[in-house]
């Protein structure tokens, strides 16, 4: 089963579940909390797992959830 045509086939609010439902899975192993800012003043953070409880002002990752309609191309 290839998963990335489902993964594609998301709305944007589809893909901010997901992944807040895989991030929440992984916190059983690396985070200690995973948020959904949601709002529009979120500074692009559409779901953050924290690592400690020092939260922002501790190590943190931002998942940022975006559907493209093609690849991003790096110089």
């Amino acid at each position: 089963m290839d998963i990335s045509r489902h993964i594609l086939a998301l709305t944007d609010k589809q893909l901010e579940q997901f992944i807040h439902r895989w991030a929440r899975a992984k916190a059983a192993y690396n985070y200690v909390e995973v948020q959904v800012p949601g709002d529009a003043g979120d500074k692009g953070r559409d779901v953050v797992g924290f690592l400690t409880n020092k939260r922002h002002e501790g190590p943190w990752d931002n998942f940022q959830c975006k559907q493209l309609g093609a690849c991003l191309r790096i110089p």
